[in-house]
This record gives C-alpha cells, structure tokens and sequence, in this order.
C-alpha cells in the first residue's frame, strides 16, 4: 500500500503495470489526516524513499504504530533508527533490496520483536518526553545562572559602554 502523493505517483504506478504487480499494490492517494493511524496499522514495515522529511513526523507515527522503518539514511533518523533493531537506513538499492530480505526472512517472532522495538523506540516522541526534556534544560539553565551569579558575586560589576567608538 503506497499512502499519500508525490512527484513520483505516476511513475509507480506505470512501474507496478510494467512489472504486473497492480494486483498487489494499492495507491490510495491523500487521506484525511485524521484517518493516517489506521493506514499505519494496516501495514507491516513502513517503507520511505523520501529525501526531504524536515520534522520527521512520519517515522514517529510510524513507530508510535509499531512499524519498524526502512527507510533512506536521514541525519533526522540519527539515534532514532537502530538496525536490525527497529529498522534500518538504506543509502542505495542495494542496500534497500538486501534490508528488505532481512525482514522478509525474519520469523513472526523476529518480526514481532521488532514491531515492539518500533513501538517503544517511539517513547521519545510523546508529549511526556518533551515536557521531561523542557525540564531538564530549564534546570541546567537555572543551574548554570546560579552558577554564574556565585562567580562573580564578590567582583564588582563590569563597565559597560553605551556608544560607540570608546564614548
């Protein structure tokens, strides 16, 4: 199932023709976003060739869905996917072909492994993460300002100039 729309539609479809394969592809073009999770749960493995994911949203959802990534290396995918773990970064076909056997020959118990992985390797896009990371910088700033403070407590405060050129 190829969910969504892009630059490249029409050439897969035409591929999926040449190679006999419209039977076991479905394009279903753009779905309503609030509608997206239940495409997620239909699949096994999300499978991505874009280059120009800026927030990585889709890998999260994805992996919030349990389903493990393949997908093109992605300085946004740093640390989040781990091979054979949860997914893999492919950098070219035969990359992706070779991944894409590994998962093909997994057992349900390896795919399902996985499928956990996936799942918890998404913990660290939930609102509760952030707000513990939020937290975590506020404190290491408020730490670093008292820090600062105690420093130069005993000093006396600097000059500071309000024009230009020595005035």
């Amino acid at each position: 199932m190829i969910v969504g729309d892009g630059p490249y539609r029409e050439s897969l479809e035409n591929l999926t023709r040449e190679l006999e394969i419209e039977d076991c592809v479905v394009f279903t073009g753009m779905v309503p976003r609030d509608e997206v999770w239940k495409y997620y749960q239909a699949g096994d493995l999300f499978v991505s060739a874009s280059v120009s994911e800026t927030q990585g949203m889709t890998y999260a959802e994805a992996l919030a869905e349990g389903l493990p990534l393949l997908c093109r290396r992605d300085g946004c995918l740093e640390g989040v996917v781990k091979a054979g773990e949860n997914g893999w970064q492919y950098e070219n076909l035969d990359q992706f072909i070779a991944f894409l056997k590994e998962w093909k020959s997994q057992s349900e118990d390896g795919k399902r492994r996985m499928r956990r992985c996936a799942q918890k390797s998404a913990d660290r896009f939930s609102a509760e993460a952030f707000g513990r990371e939020v937290e975590r910088i506020y404190e290491q700033e408020r730490t670093r300002k008292k820090s600062l403070e105690y420093h130069f407590a005993d000093r006396a405060a600097p000059v500071r100039r309000t024009g230009g050129m020595g005035m």
